[in-house]
């Protein structure tokens, strides 16, 4: 799957970019060991909280979400949320909402393989899974990749 063309939203000129009505950030608070939970609802070829308007796409498979995924892209570029957090200490918590096969998550540096990443799954319909990670400044991207999503953009600064 090509990278997305949304990093050029994340980083222009070299300096971060400023908030946009298009910036998620997660209104949880810190559990009690400090770490932040980011509630990530898995859905039919895409991740909820990332998408404004998120479309009914229906594939059955990785391989169909993957082609809804690359025949849509372009209109819904525009309604795609950015996760903006702080460096820090987060729990990603992954619920499958409704895809019938097992799902997995992944979150890793754009273009920095130093980059903390997590990775993991077999999340079946109903459950839910807790990625712990430490995220240093940088630029990334997150997705299932079982769930043929596309990569989206995550970027952490102070």
């Amino acid at each position: 799957m090509r990278p997305l063309a949304l990093l050029g939203l994340l980083w222009a000129g070299g300096a971060a970019a400023a908030p946009t009505p298009a910036d998620w950030r997660p209104t949880g608070a810190p559990g009690a060991d400090g770490a932040t939970v980011v509630e990530v609802t898995l859905k039919r070829c895409l991740i909820a909280e990332a998408e404004t308007d998120p479309l009914p796409l229906r594939g059955d498979d990785t391989e169909k979400c993957e082609r809804l995924n690359r025949a849509t892209l372009v209109t819904r570029e525009a309604g795609l949320k950015r996760l903006r957090l702080k460096p820090g200490r987060y729990v990603f918590r992954v619920r499958n909402a409704e895809v019938p096969w097992a799902l997995d998550f992944a979150i890793r540096g754009a273009h920095d393989k130093g980059l903390p990443t997590t990775s993991g799954g077999a999340i079946r319909v109903g459950e839910v899974f807790d990625f712990p990670i430490t995220l240093t400044a940088g630029i990334y991207v997150f997705q299932s990749p079982l769930g043929g999503t596309i990569e989206y953009a995550l970027l952490v600064e102070e």
